[in-house]
């Protein structure tokens, strides 16, 4: 009986530990530099440097601090509320799929699709809004990256196939409308 009452309670406290933690994705971010790419690594999104932060009242601010000569940075798989949020900086534009953002010291454009399945062998974010989709890929290693946004998204499985040097990013923005394809 004891046996019984013990692995209940082993059960109920992991169950709680997962439930009370909000998400069970780690943190993502990439930036353009190898050296910063090791220090955030597996940080809360609160305590890195690069980013400010903050969830109050029902209102995201999400404020990239970037040295002068990076153009890019991203991050994903945390939350804000009850909202998961991805985001990335791409020259001078904050994209995000959070809808309550308060303030951000960029011009900023709210994605409310996000391609949550999209399959890729490096770091990825797609979002989509009307019909126009934008797509980020990042490396901190140099590789050949392949990605493949699925049918039933666009109507047609899209796959990209592109070569990234170390601390690389693309960006790629894709319309519903005139697809970069022939039918």
């Amino acid at each position: 009986m004891l046996k019984k009452i013990f692995k209940f309670l082993t059960f109920a406290s992991v169950t709680f530990l997962l439930i009370g933690a909000g998400t069970l994705n780690s943190p993502k971010f990439i930036s353009p530099d190898s050296r910063a790419n090791k220090e955030i690594k597996g940080k809360p999104v609160d305590q890195i440097e690069y980013l400010r932060f903050e969830y109050e009242d029902g209102k995201l601010t999400l404020d990239p601090k970037l040295p002068l000569d990076w153009t890019w940075f991203a991050g994903k798989g945390f939350t804000a509320g009850e909202k998961d949020v991805q985001f990335f900086f791409w020259s001078g534009i904050l994209f995000t799929n959070h809808p309550d953002l308060k303030y951000t010291s960029f011009q900023s454009k709210e994605y409310k699709e996000v391609f949550s399945d999209v399959r890729a062998n490096a770091f990825v974010i797609c979002f989509k809004r009307h019909d126009e989709t934008v797509l980020f890929t990042a490396v901190d290693k140099e590789q050949d990256v392949e990605i493949t946004i699925p049918e039933k998204y666009l109507g047609k499985e899209l796959n990209f196939n592109f070569h990234l040097k170390d601390n690389e990013a693309k960006f790629l923005r894709i319309s519903s409308t005139n697809p970069p394809f022939k039918p």
